[in-house]
């Protein structure tokens, strides 16, 4: 798997929730943090840390320690019309769609792949699920659950 393919699966993770249609009270917006113990990675390995930071206006900001202790930085500024956005760090374009008031899905495209994504914000605000599922660069199934709590 490519690292640049590798970074978004795992931490897609969140670009989450990035609503392009940045409304006032954009219920994703807000640094979260990923909730290690809660999530699970198929293929792993999990990051040590990751933190993304979603704005009102849709722009997400990526920081985290992958396994092998290297930093890892993408940001996208997602589109309002849910065409796809090229992401600045990494490889790649994602496209959202926004389903409801809690509920948006992505589609990651890579050079020799495409992934989905979906986040689910829980009834409180206070936490979110992504779920992945697609294949690697060189054709693994992937599915991964990520937990992210709100700071």
């Amino acid at each position: 798997m490519n690292k640049c393919f590798g970074m978004a699966l795992l931490f897609a993770g969140l670009s989450l929730a990035v609503v392009a249609q940045a409304a006032e009270n954009y219920p994703f917006a807000g640094t979260w943090k990923l909730n290690l113990a809660k999530s699970k990675f198929s293929p792993g390995p999990a990051p040590k840390s990751a933190t993304v930071t979603i704005g009102q206006d849709g722009k997400v900001d990526y920081q985290a320690e992958g396994a092998d202790g290297q930093a890892e930085k993408w940001s996208v500024m997602m589109a309002s019309d849910g065409t796809p956005a090229s992401i600045s760090g990494m490889d790649g374009t994602v496209a959202e769609k926004r389903v409801d008031e809690r509920t948006v899905e992505h589609t990651w495209k890579y050079p020799k792949s495409t992934v989905n994504g979906k986040a689910v914000l829980n009834r409180d605000g206070k936490s979110m699920t992504y779920t992945m599922t697609g294949t690697t660069d060189d054709g693994k199934p992937v599915h991964n659950r990520e937990v992210w709590d709100k700071q």
